[in-house]
């Protein structure tokens, strides 16, 4: 995988979480085609990147914290 694809697929996951449509880890990796591996791995990158994310019980989703 090139360095651009993977930077699409952490932005593509960026975007899912600030519009609130990023779920569960099983049920988006089979939304998106990933696997819930590569899944875990790119929200621990977006985490290592700076951005704040949590997965919220109440809502059933992952959410961006803003400063």
């Amino acid at each position: 995988m090139t360095s651009v694809h993977y930077r699409n697929r952490l932005d593509r996951l960026h975007q899912l979480i600030r519009t609130q449509q990023m779920l569960d880890v099983p049920t988006m990796a089979k939304k998106l085609g990933y696997h819930k591996s590569t899944l875990e791995r790119l929200l621990k990158r977006l985490r290592a990147e700076g951005h704040v994310i949590r997965y919220d019980t109440t809502l059933k989703r992952y959410v961006l914290e803003e400063e």
